[in-house]
């Protein structure tokens, strides 16, 4: 009887073992509307940075997202193992080139790649840009298996990464200046009681 519940599971799993890695890790069907669901991750973390949605983070650092994005030129997701591995440390990471040559690669995403398991084949993405505009969005096709709506949160991963690089090395341009040890007491010292406010 568990074998018949879970027959599905087990027809997956076979489709994934006999799938061709070198077809499912080939980023080269051409997909520009996942490219425009990038670009709308993007605008809505802008504005809610204007609107103060997260704190510590400065309304004035959507510039410096701005003049970052124009530095780069390609963006991609890869599993470090290949999409169809049965390695459970696959990782799902993201390389970014810039427009002068420089490359870093191995950002890990947080995600674990499962395709082995029978989770459908992960969405792999390379993301062509120029003056911080998407212009070409090229992908492993998964996106095609489900609504677009499903991988909204494999996009907003993506993002996260490629922002945190930047938030990292360049965090005086995204976060307040701590506040010195001056600062701090003048502010406990300005805490006064109902009873001292009434003098």
């Amino acid at each position: 009887m568990k074998f018949k519940k879970n027959w599905w599971l087990f027809t997956l799993l076979f489709i994934a073992s006999c799938m061709d890695k070198s077809t499912i890790d080939i980023v080269d069907k051409q997909n520009d509307k996942v490219g425009i669901l990038f670009e709308q991750a993007i605008a809505t973390e802008k504005l809610r940075i204007e609107n103060k949605f997260y704190a510590g983070l400065m309304p004035s650092c959507t510039k410096r997202i701005d003049e970052y994005f124009k530095s780069i030129k390609i963006i991609e997701s890869y599993a470090s193992e290949g999409t169809s591995s049965k390695d459970k440390f696959n990782k799902l990471q993201v390389r970014i080139t810039f427009s002068d040559g420089k490359v870093v690669e191995e950002l890990y995403t947080g995600v674990r790649v499962v395709q082995a398991l029978g989770m459908g084949a992960q969405l792999l993405v390379k993301m062509e840009l120029i003056n911080g505009k998407v212009v070409k969005t090229y992908t492993n096709g998964a996106e095609l298996n489900s609504s677009p709506a499903s991988i909204v949160p494999d996009i907003e991963v993506i993002k996260e990464v490629v922002l945190n690089y930047d938030r990292k090395i360049n965090g005086s341009a995204y976060y307040y200046p701590a506040k010195t040890q001056e600062t701090v007491k003048k502010e406990w010292d300005n805490i006064q009681s109902k009873t001292e406010q009434k003098k």
